[in-house]
């Protein structure tokens, strides 16, 4: 499972079978599931009005456990590091509580120029 904003999902000129999670699944041969919007992020509820952890709690807490689960954002939250990283450690206790045997890797944010300062 992939959990993210656009680059995960797939929006505007890339659609979500050309993401990265979509392509990555295809070559490793994964049964793929994704969730996330656009915009979205730990604190960012972006346009679809959900953050990283209402899209989990909706879109993947009722699944069996996944044997990987990905997350990967966080340059749409555009506030304090300290509550980016509250939100964040919030999601990742909710999620080794619902699948605690389920490796989990975090990708920090995909900035597409220079990162913000």
């Amino acid at each position: 499972m992939v959990l993210g904003d656009s680059f995960t999902a797939g929006s505007g000129p890339v659609p979500r079978w050309e993401s990265y999670a979509a392509q990555a699944a295809r070559t490793l041969g994964w049964q793929l599931v994704t969730a996330g919007a656009a915009g979205t992020g730990f604190v960012n509820p972006g346009r679809v009005r959900r953050t990283f952890q209402r899209s989990f709690d909706v879109e993947l807490s009722w699944r069996p456990a996944p044997d990987l689960l990905i997350l990967s954002g966080g340059h749409n939250d555009h506030t304090a590091p300290g509550r980016v990283y509250g939100a964040a450690r919030r999601l990742l206790a909710t999620a080794r509580a619902r699948w605690p045997r389920t490796r989990v890797v975090v990708i920090g944010p995909i900035w597409m120029g220079r990162e913000p300062r």
